[in-house]
């Protein structure tokens, strides 16, 4: 697959993938929710169909966290909803990253081979995190060096803190950028504050959240139809 791209304005204006034709009729594309923001997306999309079946994909959703409660929450949504995809789940660990690095980091090494297997025969490979805590900002740029190391375009879209969240999630989201510029075919990124100036912050928790993720879910959408450029507003 040709692994041309272009990025104009990080974090604003448009991104665009060039993907070339195959001559199998459907490509295998995972969608990967890493961590409790990633997740999240995960489930919203698999229940709510942003992102919808297509004559072109053979779509997959995982949720890939160190929180056992995050991907049993996702389990018990598999079972009472049988009418949606279904999200497979993978553990890293059995407690949460405590907001550090290199504890994700470190989880995500310990299951190289288990990652790599889940990369295997896939075209594309969709990594969706939010960026400032230890397991987005750990794990994705790792999970994106496995990716391309399998051979699948890779497209990270990863979402950045808000300012009163503090400096500190704020350098732990920049240096993750930092390397999953080196990592990734293509990063996306989706800033939670400009949302939040532009949305007003009178805004219910639970809508702005939403309305991230339909963001989210409509630059992918865009991706895997193959249009040159994909509109991130």
């Amino acid at each position: 697959m040709d692994r041309r791209y272009f990025l104009k304005g990080l974090g604003a204006g448009t991104v665009g993938l060039n993907l070339t034709t195959t001559a199998s009729p459907t490509r295998s594309c995972k969608v990967i929710g890493i961590g409790g923001a990633g997740c999240n997306f995960v489930l919203a999309a698999s229940q709510s169909g942003a992102i919808p079946a297509s004559s072109q994909w053979v779509l997959e959703f995982i949720g890939v966290d160190l929180d056992l409660a995050v991907l049993n929450y996702i389990d018990a949504n598999n079972a009472a909803s049988p009418s949606c995809p279904s999200i497979e789940t993978l553990s890293l660990a059995t407690v949460g990253s405590a907001g550090r690095v290199n504890r994700g980091r470190a989880a995500a090494l310990r299951s190289r081979d288990t990652r790599t297997a889940l990369m295997a025969d896939t075209e594309m490979v969709i990594l969706v995190a939010g960026l400032g805590g230890g397991t987005g900002s750990g794990v994705t740029p790792i999970m994106a060096r496995l990716a391309r190391a399998a051979g699948a375009l890779t497209v990270a879209t990863v979402v950045t803190p808000f300012e009163f969240e503090g400096e500190a999630r704020s350098r732990t989201a920049d240096t993750a950028i930092h390397h999953l510029k080196r990592e990734a075919d293509l990063l996306v990124r989706f800033s939670n504050q400009e949302l939040m100036e532009a949305t007003g912050d009178g805004i219910d928790q639970g809508k702005f959240f939403d309305l991230q993720n339909q963001r989210i879910a409509a630059c992918l959408c865009e991706l895997m139809n193959g249009n040159a450029n994909a509109a991130r507003t």
